[in-house]
């Protein structure tokens, strides 16, 4: 389970840290010590409820063979209503363009099941 890892993060304005471990399984505390047991309770949680649903469970992926990095050619258009949304959405361009991704390929995955 620990090739899964955590995502911890701190809301804006509270105290409270949440770890993401995949969609759908979440924990929050105001501890960190707190925090951590809660996390692998959630982990471990998931995956029976994963594997008694009978679905499969992803493994993990090796992130080391990946950049974090795309260069993409667009139209000057959509690049111009990319910069306009992000904006107005008080985010930088790049922030903007990688909600928009990750919000496609979750819909794509639902509309594959």
């Amino acid at each position: 389970m620990k090739e899964y890892g955590y995502e911890i993060k701190q809301p804006k304005g509270g105290s409270s840290r949440c770890s993401f471990v995949k969609p759908g399984c979440m924990t929050c505390s105001d501890s960190l010590d707190d925090l951590l047991e809660l996390a692998k309770d959630a982990k471990e949680t998931w995956i029976l409820g994963i594997l008694e649903d009978g679905k499969e469970i992803s493994l993990p992926s090796d992130l080391q063979s990946y950049s974090g990095q795309l260069k993409l050619r667009i139209p000057k258009k959509i690049h111009r209503f990319l910069s306009i949304h992000a904006k107005e959405e008080g985010i930088s361009m790049n922030q903007y363009c990688l909600y928009l991704l990750a919000k496609n390929d979750t819909e794509y995955k639902k509309e594959r099941r």
